[in-house]
């Protein structure tokens, strides 16, 4: 074929686009014009009161005011939030095996380290007689004062916790609550653990390879496998090396979930580098979308997501539409849009229209076309790059499922019991025996990052459960040489001793930034008791036997959000940031709403027990799981509280 001079360098897809990046160019700057001078905010608003019930002023939550909520508002950026509280913060980047350049945030230390650093970088500055520009100068290059003024004992004898996020989000999720106390990464920080807070590829932060641009597709050809094989291992391999510390510890949400399981089954040496892993709202295989009808329409063929989205970032236009909408109107349309796709209800959640704003970022339509053939295979398998093209077709290949049933390290789920999302029956018979279980029966999936009563109910388990597995080297010989002759002594082995309820602790009233620790030698802060820490422990241990047999039937328990609120004074005492008050006490009273979730035991169920071949095909698994779904429909029996399972 003839090719056309100066014309035919773009090819017909080629000029299409440039035709749309033209139209694009002129329109956004008429729209948002037109959304600036026509009062579409405010029909909008209105709309949205039409379509709402807003309680009364009296009685919604005495957080914060409105000169304290357009600060918030004004923080964009994770560094922002970390600075306002007092934290230091630490940006780190590490590059992946296939070229992906990853951003990881670091909270070092706790604000009262950071606040004695500071005053003693003054002091010296004061002594060299540069009063305070010195330190200004400091801070503004974007290095943190307070990380270079800590001396090796207070940087490298800390365990070393890692935080991940969840689909089309970023690290800000885990510190954008006006209430630093209900934040899991300053908690963490305030009770003396070093806190990383990762970044997937391609989101705000991660959006930088060594050869390709976002602008090109081939920069968001990647799905699940991808952050499995090199960006969590890749990260944790990086934290290792800069900390010195022998392992971590690791928490996903959501999609950072089903990143650790997945990298965890398929890597021997990641089980070594991580001491534990906790999930909170674990997603390996999802139940589904609540709307069956798109649920029905996508799952038939998951690759048409491609022709609703194109093949690069998904929902990139939401940041447009944040900019337009005010903030309590695009905290509606979220709401609106997850109850119509997961039926959930956002209960239980203050300062939506603060934390929402962090919500999204950009990530690869590719992930949400391997979530959906997850979801139609009912297998949490790797992407399949040979989708059949016609139903129930016969494939001549095998696509291979992630082998978590080989997690060797440690795993505690945190689980919601209103979630629509999460199979638990499923990531249960698929994994081997949890070490902590535990159902919050109000809790839906974004409950785990904002929700009400977390630092009463989920912070106090993590802190117990981070106790008996971090891992820490002392720093006393502080002997100045290689690193392979320093004299290094192991603290804090993995696999601590078990946990008993020792009844609530006293009231502590240090301040909020100092680090508590109790006769069990946990590290906490001040709002979070030893004895909070022992009755969640309790019962996220908790397992349930068969009276006639004696066997377990069921692991961990529950625990309700409303009870925990009344104890702790009904919904007028909370929400309210604490700045150094005296925690309240989880009451003695609070007991376990009911057994965990039914299990089958692996080494009694065969398959001649089903009715089946005796072949390990993934096929039988819809068939094993029926046989699940079958036991936990029976009445469960009464609960044992015992101290480990």
């Amino acid at each position: 074929m003839p090719r056309v001079p100066v014309l035919g360098r773009l090819s017909l897809e080629g000029y299409v686009r440039l035709i749309f990046a033209f139209v694009i160019l002129i329109t956004e700057p008429l729209l948002r014009f037109v959304f600036a001078v026509l009062p579409l905010r405010s029909v909008a608003d209105m709309v949205r009161r039409r379509l709402t019930w807003e309680p009364p002023a009296k009685a919604r939550p005495s957080g914060i005011n409105q000169r304290a909520e357009r600060v918030f508002l004004n923080l964009s950026t994770t560094e922002d939030f970390a600075r306002f509280w007092g934290f230091p913060f630490e940006p780190h980047y590490v590059t992946t095996k296939d070229g992906y350049i990853l951003a990881l945030h670091r909270i070092p230390g706790s604000r009262a380290e950071h606040e004695e650093q500071s005053a003693a970088l003054k002091q010296r500055a004061r002594r060299a007689g540069l009063g305070g520009a010195g330190v200004g100068r400091r801070r503004s290059s974007g290095i943190d004062s307070g990380a270079d003024a800590a001396s090796p004992a207070a940087r490298g004898n800390k365990p070393v916790a890692l935080l991940w996020h969840g689909f089309l989000m970023c690290s800000e999720v885990w510190v954008c609550t006006p209430d630093p106390t209900g934040s899991l990464a300053f908690t963490l920080a305030d009770a003396g653990y070093d806190v990383w807070m990762g970044n997937t590829r391609g989101n705000k932060y991660s959006c930088k390879h060594q050869r390709l641009r976002p602008t090109d597709t081939e920069f968001w050809d990647f799905s699940i496998d991808q952050l499995a094989l090199c960006d969590l291992p890749d990260a944790v391999e990086y934290i290792l090396r800069v900390t010195g510390a022998p392992s971590l510890s690791y928490i996903g949400f959501s999609q950072g979930t089903a990143q650790g399981f997945s990298a965890l089954s398929l890597s021997p040496n990641l089980n070594r580098q991580i001491n534990l892993f906790i999930a909170l709202a674990p997603a390996t295989k999802p139940r589904g979308l609540e709307n069956r009808t798109i649920h029905s329409l996508i799952n038939a063929s998951p690759e048409a997501i491609y022709l609703l989205f194109g093949r690069r970032s998904l929902l990139s236009s939401a940041l447009f539409w944040q900019s337009i909408l005010t903030p309590t109107t695009f905290a509606w349309v979220i709401d609106t849009a997850c109850y119509f796709l997961f039926g959930w209800k956002a209960e239980f959640m203050d300062y939506k229209k603060i934390v929402y704003r962090h919500l999204y970022s950009y990530s690869a339509v590719k992930i949400v076309v391997h979530w959906f053939q997850i979801m139609k295979s009912g297998r949490f398998q790797m992407y399949d790059d040979q989708p059949p093209m016609m139903p129930n077709a016969v494939e001549g290949y095998h696509v291979p499922r992630f082998p978590t049933s080989q997690i060797q390290t440690p795993v505690a789920i945190f689980y919601g019991g209103r979630d629509s999302l999460p199979d638990m029956r499923y990531i249960i018979h698929n994994m081997p025996a949890p070490t902590f279980l535990l159902r919050i029966n109000e809790f839906e999936h974004l409950h785990f990052l904002w929700g009400r009563a977390t630092d009463k109910i989920l912070f106090p388990g993590i802190l117990g459960l981070l106790a008996e597995h971090t891992e820490t080297w002392s720093d006393a010989p502080l002997i100045e040489s290689d690193e392979s002759d320093r004299a290094s002594v192991l603290l804090s082995p993995r696999g601590g001793g078990s946990v008993t309820f020792a009844g609530a602790a006293p009231a502590m009233a240090p301040t909020a930034s100092s680090t508590s620790v109790g006769t069990s030698g946990r590290r906490t802060v001040p709002w979070i008791t030893q004895g909070e820490i022992d009755r969640i422990m309790e019962l996220g241990r908790a397992v349930t036997f068969d009276d006639k047999t004696g066997n377990p039937t069921s692991y961990g328990s529950s625990i309700s959000v409303a009870a925990v609120i009344d104890a702790m004074g009904g919904p007028s005492a909370a929400p309210s940031p604490r700045n150094g008050k005296a925690p309240t006490p989880l009451l003695r009273e609070i007991e376990s709403e009911g057994p965990g979730i039914a299990i089958s035991h692996r080494r009694a169920v065969k398959s001649t027990d089903l009715g089946l071949d005796d072949d390990d095909d993934d096929d039988d698994d819809a068939d094993v799981e029926d046989v699940l779904d079958d036991e936990s429909d029976a009445e469960p029996p009464s609960a044992v509280p015992v101290t480990n399972i």
